[in-house]
């Protein structure tokens, strides 16, 4: 048997744990839950950007709970461990390590600037690593 666990609503979706992962379902319409992490990894504490674009949660994927965030389409993961969030401005921030990972190809600096109005990410020092086409 599976639990859901960590609902947290937006608009007409709700974001949930099931399974140590971390899923999407539609609320008001009959459709299937699709699954945003399989990574195997203890999840917890969903919770969607203001505008519903963003999902952030913690992970136990590299043992100790970090911050995670990926858009709801699951095509980006931002990896670090502290992350703040100015409401006002709606800009998420970190000088932590940070680890972006996009459909396979990962980057790794150390800050960034999220502006989730904007749907901009800014690397705050050198980047490691390359995206290819």
């Amino acid at each position: 048997m599976t639990y859901l666990r960590f609902p947290h609503l937006h608009g007409d979706l709700v974001a949930f744990v099931a399974e140590d992962d971390i899923w999407l379902a539609p609320i008001d319409t009959p459709a299937r839950a699709w699954r945003l992490t399989s990574d195997g990894a203890r999840a917890a504490n969903p919770r969607f950007s203001r505008d519903g674009t963003q999902l952030a949660w913690t992970s136990w994927r590299d043992g100790d709970p970090e911050v995670y965030v990926t858009d709801t389409e699951g095509s980006a993961v931002i990896h670090t461990d502290t992350m703040r969030y100015d409401v006002a401005r709606s800009l998420a921030t970190t000088n932590s390590d940070v680890r972006i990972d996009f459909s396979g190809h990962i980057l790794t600096a150390r800050g960034l600037v999220a502006n989730l109005k904007e749907r901009t990410v800014r690397l705050e020092s050198k980047v490691n690593g390359r995206f290819h086409r």
